[in-house]
């Protein structure tokens, strides 16, 4: 694993913290604590009410950042398992022989892509529910307004520039809820 990986490892569990963080934090702002950054940081406010002015296209925005940083997360991670995968391999099969035989069979050289799977598993999902998805949810609960304040620079930017890819999901999504509910006319 080289550095160009390591960063890119950082940035992507980065981007993908960031975007958890966000979504907790926009969407648990009431009324009173939008007040107050109304109050006190102006800039942040403006920009926090034009995220908050269509919160489908800000959902939208958020869940796309962040399931494709997490897709080329995986894969990365899994680049950089099979880039290693002799040295990996060779001390796994060995560990696991110990353990019980009938693993041995499992990692032959012709099951590598077992191998391969069940490590990018064991690194990857660790590292998207602990740094990825709860710790910065946890923390954006309890510092929402600091959280949104902060994220709302980047994401306003992120929301400008993808906004004609958001403006056609966003367009899809609302032609498929009007089918559905055409589809049930039916009175509750």
């Amino acid at each position: 694993m080289n550095t160009q990986q390591i960063a890119l490892l950082v940035v992507l569990i980065f981007l993908s913290a960031f975007a958890s963080s966000s979504e907790t934090a926009f969407f648990s702002l009431d009324r009173f604590q939008l007040r107050r950054i109304r109050e006190r940081f102006v800039p942040s406010y403006e920009r926090i009410k034009k995220l908050l002015a269509r919160p489908s296209k800000l959902l939208v925005l958020i869940l796309l950042l962040n399931e494709c940083v997490n897709f080329i997360l995986s894969g990365l991670i899994t680049t950089i398992i099979e880039k290693n995968d002799n040295l990996l391999f060779s001390n796994l099969q060995i560990l696991l022989s110990k353990l019980s035989p009938q693993f041995k069979t499992l990692f032959l050289p012709h099951n590598e892509w077992v191998l391969t799977t069940f490590l990018t598993l064991v690194i990857t999902l660790p590292i998207l529910l602990l740094l990825c998805e709860i710790t910065p949810k946890v923390i954006a609960v309890k510092m929402n307004r600091l959280v949104a304040i902060t994220n709302s620079s980047f994401l306003l930017f992120l929301y400008r520039l993808f906004f004609p890819v958001l403006w056609i999901v966003n367009f899809a999504i609302e032609l498929a809820l009007k089918k559905l509910k055409g589809q049930n006319q039916e009175p509750l």
